[in-house]
């Protein structure tokens, strides 16, 4: 199985201003203090079966050194599959490797995503069966 996630790519302490501009079209681009990022990397690789891949759309323009940071911090590897450069950014695709010390017991067989509730730019979530 494929999981894969085109992160929003730009880093911002505080998204509601954005949030009440733009609506949730904002957490497309807008990740509030990387939030995204951390929840993807620690819980994705829970939801791919042996021999599965992990895939996550990143840009150029978003902070590499945090999502580099954040992969790491959830026990994973970026290994880069491909660049294009579009204008001022470069889009990349990179696969997301857990790393072989990460505990392979979590694996969630039938899984429950877990979606940032997006109302007022609160941060609660909310589960979907």
């Amino acid at each position: 199985d494929i999981v894969f996630f085109a992160l929003p790519y730009v880093y911002v302490d505080d998204v509601r201003s954005i949030f009440a501009r733009f609506g949730a079209l904002a957490y497309s681009i807008f990740d509030e203090k990387s939030r995204a990022q951390r929840l993807f990397f620690e819980k994705a690789p829970k939801y791919v079966t042996p021999g599965g891949r992990i895939l996550v759309g990143f840009s150029k323009v978003g902070v590499l050194d945090r999502f580099f940071s954040n992969v790491r911090k959830a026990s994973c590897t970026a290994n880069l599959v491909a660049s294009e450069p579009e204008g001022r950014t470069d889009n990349r695709f990179y696969q997301i490797v857990p790393n072989e010390s990460r505990d392979s017991s979590q694996h969630v067989a039938h899984p429950r995503l877990v979606l940032p509730a997006r109302r007022q730019g609160t941060a609660e979530s909310r589960e979907l069966a």
